[in-house]
This record gives C-alpha cells, structure tokens and sequence, in this order.
C-alpha cells in the first residue's frame, strides 16, 4: 500500500462518512466487512498514530467451508459497506474473498433490508426419486427464476415444470399457480430448508407420492450449515425448449421474422444471464465467432494439446469445459445455454469472478486467453530463460530473439493466433547520457487510450491561509481525464507559489446557505464538474509540527435562527486540539440499512473554550470582546456557550457553526474583511481542440512518445540515476486476431470513470502498417484486417450492460447477442457508440 498522506486520509475518511450516511437504494450492492478491521481503520483514518489496518480479510465470517457463518451481529461482527465505499478501501488496502450482498425489499415486512443470508431450499424430483438438491436463492428473485432453476437442475422442460412446497412444515403442500411465477419468491412466505417438490405431472397426488417417498428413502433433510451458497456443484445446463428463440432479419422488408423451436441455426446459441454475467457472455460469444480458435476445438484438437501438469494452468479444467461449450454453439445449435459449469471453473480458479457481481469484460477475456494458453501449452517442461537485451544490436535480430526465446516455454493455439509483439525504447533525458534501452514483449491484445481533446472551464475561489486576505477568483481549464488533485496541482503551478497540494482542500458551498457542503477528495473526478459551479479551495497552510490540528469547516449564523440560514462567506481552516487515545466519540445508526460505527473517530479530540476563543480571534482579526458574545454549534447538535470554560469533543471536517446576535453585528465587524468580493485572478490560456475521434487517433495516441511522470521514474544503468524518461511503443509483429481493448474505464487511486467518447472504426481494411517501425513488417504478411466482433459497453460503472455484435463465419451475416437473445442486425450496427472491445481478422 502506497503511503497516505494525514490529508489523505482525512479526505478518505470525510467520504466514506459521506457515503455511508446515505440510505441504500433497492437494487444495489453492498459488502460485509469483518467489524475489527472496520475498527481498525477508523483508528488509522482519524489521523492517529495507529498503524495501517493492511487488506480487508473476510476469514472471520467464513465457515472452513467457505459460507457465511451464521448467527453473526451487525455492528459485532461485520459492517455493511456500499459499493463506492467497498471499491475505495479495497483499492487502496487490498480485499481478498469479498463477501457481497444485495439489498432487496422484503414483502413481509414490506422494506428494503441487506439480504445477508440468502433463503435456502430443497428440491426434489418426485417421479425419478433424484435424491434432493439444495439452492441457494434470493427471497427477492421472482417465483418464476426459482421455476428455471429448478428445471434446470432436474432436467425437466420450464413449460412441464410444476412446484409444490409445503406451506407451514406439516404436510399443507400446496401447488404454485402460473399466476404467481411474476411475484418475489418472498410472497409465498417460505421457511428456510422447506422442500420444493418438483414434477411433470399436474395430476399427481402430491401427499401420497412425499409420504411414499419418506418411507422409502428415509429423511433427507440438509441443514443450513451444509449450504453452498455459491450452488457451483451445478453442471453447464441446456434450455431446449420454446421458450427460447433467435429472431431474423429480413432485409427484404422492414419487419423482423422470428422462429421458435428447440433448437437454433448453428453459432447463433444465446447464453442466459445467471445474474450479471453480461461482461462474460459477451466475451465468450466474441470469441465463439473467431474461426481459427473455434474450428481448432470443434475439429478436437484440442485434446492431444491439453497441458493437466502445467502449474500456471487450470489443470484443463478451463480447456475441456470451454471447448465444451463451443460443442454445444457450433454442432447442436442449441437454443439458449446456461453456462454454469464454465462459471464455476472460471470463479475456482480467478475468485474475483466468482459470485455475481458485476465485472469488466475485457479482464475476464485477458483471464479467459491466458488460462486456455496455459491449459492447451504444448511446452510441458518449460526451461528458464532470461529476457533479451539490445545491447545495440539491430532492432529484427533483437525481435527474433525474443520472440524464439519466448516459444521456449509457450506454445499454444492462442500464442499462435492472438500473440504479437511490442517494441519498447525508453531513452535518458540527461544530454550528456541519452542512453536507450530497446526491448521486445509479447502481447495478447492492445489497450488503447482514447484522446480527450475536450475541456472544460472550472470556477474556482482561492482563500489563503490568512483569512484576512481578500479571496481570488480563477477559471482554470481542465483536460477531460482529469482528477481534483490535478486541478490542484494546476491552481499551484500556473497562479500561486509556495503552496503544498496536501495543504489545500477544495470544496463545495451551498449557496442559498452560505454552508460548506461538500468536501472533493484528490481521486474525485473533474468530469462530474459542472460548468456552472464553483468551487473553493482553502488554504490551510503548513501545520507546527508541535502542534495537532484537524480542519474544521466554518460558517456563519443569527443565534436566534431556528432553521439554518447563514450568511458571509464560509471557511475551512486548522484548529488546534487536543488528543488522546480511546473510543469513538460519536456513533449513529438511525436506520437498520446504515453503517452505525462510521461516524466515530479512532482517538477523541478535545478542544477548550479559550482555545476557540483565541484562535477565532486570529482567524477572524476580532476584538476579543466581539468574540465571546458569540456561541457555536457544532454539528448542528448542541450549543456552546465561549464564556464557559469546559471542553467538547470535535471530529476532523466537523462543521462549527459561528453563532452572531445579529446580522447586522456580523455586517458591521466582518464586512471590511469578509465582505468583499472575491478579486478576478485571471484565466490561463490553452488551445481548444476538437473533432471526432477514431481508432486510428488512439493508435496513434498508443504509439506516442510520452515523458514518465512523477513516482514513475526509469532507473538510467549508464548514469546510475533514476530519470523521467521519454519512452516509445510500437507494434512490431501483428497476430492473426487483434484484439483492441479501448480504454473506457479510467481508474485513480480510489475512483473510477467512464469514457463516452464515440470512436469510430472500420469494418473492412484497418491497415496497421503505418503504426509500425520500418523494418518490422514480415515479407508477404498482411497489415491489413476486417472487424469479425465487438464487444459493446452501455450505461455507467454501477448499472451498466454489456453485448456482443458478431459475423457468423458461415452466413457471413451479422448478429447482436444480448444474453440469451440473439437476431440479425445490419453490418453498420456494430459500429455501436459504447464499442469497448474490438476483434480484428488478419485478411
């Protein structure tokens, strides 16, 4: 973990309080963290001496099995996070096997609650006496995804699939009618362990079946400890019935035609979504249309190939199931295919995939390509090999090299089609050295950033750390991309001087209230920026380091007001306090979907009446006279008399509210100070760029020389010093499939964010050649290549979708996979506004 800076951290703490404090919504995600590490985190967020809580762990809630344990306390035990917050301090400490719920509303009683332990159940095939299958299941899933599991399980046809359970434990089976398959599994008021007896036949006398059946087979009940919530045990599953159906289109007419039956034209199988699995059927159904990857497994190739000893591998597990899968696309065409067995395979051996929870695809096909490499890897005792070096040879003798030295130790169907080469050149940027390090690396697909020449104008108000100094106004223009620590950094480099980015805090105000509102942390996105909105970046300046401070958000008042409405301009600034270790100072939890423990502090902060006294004087230049006609309110929860003599407990970014008699005694001491308007400090000057973006822009940008940032130096072997230098990427050696990743998602220390930007790209004919070195292009190998499949990204981060557009290699036409639909769509139709993953054929 990289160090946190006390600002930092208090910022990091400021938002997660934020952030949790919000009720949880209906629909979302929400993680349990074991309470000792919560605790421990809190202690090290509040600026205390208390060490680093390290990565959250989930061992303490896991049986040895790995399920939840039961019997476990909110609060006690565990916490509940929401996903901004999980997604921030697992970035930045590091999780392992995160334990992820969803909050659903409960019909008994009728609100939202974090389903913490999932109902389970027993089903039982009654005519075929199949011994029963325990489910894990969701109270909030519908009657109607119980019904598919079910038939799924048992391998009984949904439309012949009837349930029946027993409603109080005593024998009153009831039947569940067609009419509440719509209503939440919730609704039928289930206890946990009951059975599900599952059958064909409408007719069948379901008391006298049980009963026979309990006398035969003696009593079959499970328990709740010996629950597999994560139900992996279940094999890949085939719905063939009517119910599924892939959609034509007749491009004689404007309408579409569609076809039902139980089975499906060859290649065009869908793959239900098992809850979130977008991102991987998209990716498989890309793949499914490679044709040299997919003819490879349906002419069995595969087997002879299967690595079972290869340590980085998955034993074949992954191999064997994939190419199963392929079976069931190409040669039965069958309708829709659950693909829970390669699930299964996928999550035991990358536990980041398992569960279902939403993920990139592009990482599930980076894990997907190199798990196949390592399971079909012809190389079966690989020999240790050292990376190349230039050593100022010609650049093809170094290339050659490297890329022998590299089929060493992999060989495998996926190095022979989707494997390339880069060429790195990092040089000094010390005159008197301008050394060059070449080097040559492998490469399964290219990630591309996409240009951002858009910017945007940010209003912001600048207050020193003397309050007394009239505030500046500036209008910074901010690149797309950008961070608030980069607006920072920029307020610092082009307007001001002798002034530390940690020491600046920026924030939001409301304006009707005069209020500090919102506090932006440095990962904040300057995307979310409004145009219209300012911000207002206090300086705290640099703390003695004899002294502890916490910053503290001011603002102004009439004493009498009963309902908040201030007045001046607001402020942030240090105070002084004092400290001692030992337990939260303030806790909450008015609502059950809260986190209760975050608002406490890991080491209490004390702050005397005099000493707020005096420092408001010197804040504010007051006469201390003026002073101690004031109160304060803090946190809005009580007031405080300054003519008292006791201490209060204070948290960082506690909101002080300066309570005046009057306005108008406001007016009249602070107006020559605060009163004023904010001066204009000036606009700096930056060209505006513009047009459309296209896939060759972002091989360019792939491809352009750029200078390592700070923390990213290159350590210079000629002149022994670590440098900020230039380095440069070209594509040496292309394969057969390229595989573009345009990178939508960018990702800071603690925040993530989407790219919308449009790239448009060719169908036919991408011609690589320019992107490449003289030199580097083989005799009598085409740069040229036509798009077969894309993978397409819709919506935001937290609700987005993911499809896939692909080229049936047999009817040369193209189709839009959206989870188990499938149906022809015009060839343009792939070149979609969300394109996130792009699939290249070498012609």
């Amino acid at each position: 973990m990289l160090s946190v800076s006390p600002q930092e951290r208090l910022a990091e703490r400021e938002f997660v309080y934020r952030a949790c404090s919000a009720p949880f919504k209906v629909g979302t995600e929400v993680y349990l963290v074991p309470a000792i590490w919560f605790h421990s985190w809190k202690s090290y967020a509040s600026v205390s001496h208390a060490p680093a809580p390290g990565p959250i762990t989930t061992a303490r809630l896991r049986e040895a099995n790995g399920s939840l344990k039961r019997g476990m306390v909110k609060g006690k035990h565990y916490v509940i996070l929401p996903q901004v917050v999980w997604d921030t301090l697992s970035r930045r400490y590091g999780a392992q096997n995160p334990v992820l719920r969803r909050v659903i509303r409960s019909v008994h009683p009728h609100r939202a609650q974090v389903e913490v332990y999932p109902m389970y159940l027993q089903l039982v095939h009654l005519e075929k006496l199949i011994p029963i299958k325990p489910i894990s299941i969701s109270r909030a899933s519908k009657v109607s995804f119980l019904l598919s599991r079910a038939s799924a399980m048992l391998s009984i046809p949904p439309h012949q699939c009837y349930l029946y359970y027993d409603k109080d434990g005593k024998g009153d089976w009831r039947r569940v009618e067609r009419r509440n398959y719509v209503d939440p599994i919730d609704s039928l008021r289930l206890p946990n362990g009951v059975r599900i007896c599952v059958t064909g036949d409408p007719t069948i006398n379901i008391r006298d079946v049980v009963t026979s059946r309990n006398a035969e087979a003696g009593d079959d009940d499970i328990t709740e400890d010996s629950m597999d919530e994560s139900d992996d045990e279940m094999e890949l599953t085939i719905f063939n019935t009517s119910h599924y159906s892939s959609h034509h289109h007749n491009s004689s007419s404007s309408s579409s035609a569609s076809t039902s039956g139980t089975s499906a034209e060859k290649g065009l199988t869908g793959l239900a979504n098992m809850g979130n699995t977008c991102f991987m059927n998209s990716a498989l159904q890309c793949l499914s249309n490679a044709p040299s990857l997919t003819s490879y497994f349906l002419r069995g190739e595969d087997v002879k190939d299967i690595n079972r000893s290869n340590p980085l591998g998955m034993t074949g597990d992954l191999a064997e199931r994939y190419s199963n899968l392929m079976k069931l696309i190409w040669d039965k065409g069958v309708g829709t295919i659950v693909p829970r067995g390669l699930k299964f395979i996928i999550g035991r051996f990358a536990p980041q995939f398992s569960g279902y929870r939403q993920h990139d695809s592009q990482e599930l096909l980076a894990f997907l390509l190199d798990g196949l490499h390592e399971d079909l890897n012809r190389v079966r005792d690989k020999p240790a090999t050292e990376k190349v070096e230039a050593h100022g040879r010609l650049d093809n003798v170094v290339a050659k090299e490297t890329w022998e030295v590299h089929l060493r130790r992999n060989q495998s169907i996926i190095v022979d089609v989707f494997q390339g080469l880069l060429k790195s050149c990092v040089t000094c940027p010390d005159p008197s050295c301008k050394y060059s390090s070449i080097t040559f690396d492998p490469f399964m697909y290219l990630s591309l950033p996409i240009p951002t020449s858009g910017h945007k104008v940010v209003r912001v108000v600048y207050q020193s750390s003397d309050l007394k100094e009239i505030p500046v106004e500036y209008k910074l223009h901010i690149e797309g991309g950008k961070t608030i620590l980069d607006l920072k950094r920029k307020l610092i480099s082009q307007l001001l001087s002798g002034t530390l980015a940690e020491n600046i805090v920026i924030s939001t105000c409301e304006v009707t209230d005069k209020k500090i509102s919102t506090i932006k942390l440095d990962h904040d996105p300057c995307s979310e920026l409004s145009s219209s909105e300012t911000l207002f970046a206090f300086d705290l300046g640099i703390p003695e380091e004899s002294d502890y401070s916490i910053p503290v958000k001011f603002s102004h008042a009439e004493e009498k007001a009963i309902v908040f409405g201030g007045f001046g301009d607001p402020f942030v600034a240090r105070l002084l306090v004092k400290t001692s270790p030992g337990s939260p100072s303030v806790t909450r939890g008015e609502d059950d979907m809260e986190v209760d423990e975050v608002s406490g502090s890991g080491r209490n902060c004390t702050v005397s009446v005099d000493s707020v006294v005096q420092q408001l004087a010197a804040m504010l230049s007051l006469d201390i006279d003026v002073v101690t006609q004031l109160s304060i309110s803090v946190n809005q929860m009580s007031d405080v008399r300054l003519s008292d003599e006791e201490e209060f407990l204070i948290e960082p970014l506690s909101d002080i509210i300066v309570k005046w008699p009057t306005q108008t005694m406001f007016e009249k001491y602070m107006g020559e100070v605060k009163g004023k308007q904010p001066r204009d400090g000036g606009t700096p000057q930056v060209k505006n760029g513009a047009g459309n973006v296209t896939l060759q822009d972002c091989l360019a940008a792939f491809t352009f020389p750029e200078t390592l940032g700070e923390g990213d130096e290159w350590f210079c072997p000629q002149c022994s010093s670590h440098q900020r230098a230039k380095k440069k990427i070209d594509i040496w050696k292309l394969p057969k499939i390229l595989v573009v990743h345009l990178k939508r998602f960018l990702y800071t220390r603690l925040a993530r964010q989407k790219i919308g930007t449009e790239v448009s790209f060719p169908l036919k004919n991408l011609d690589i050649a320019e992107f490449m070195p003289k030199g580097s292009i083989e005799s009598g190998v085409s740069t040229t290549y036509n798009l077969f499949a894309v993978t397409d990204h819709s919506g935001g981060l937290g609700g987005g979708h993911y499809t896939a557009f692909a080229r049936n290699h047999k009817t040369q036409k193209w189709y839009l996979y959206n989870d188990a639909n499938v149906h022809e769509v015009p060839a343009s139709r792939a070149c979609s506004k969300g394109a996130y993953l792009l699939f290249y054929e070498r012609v």
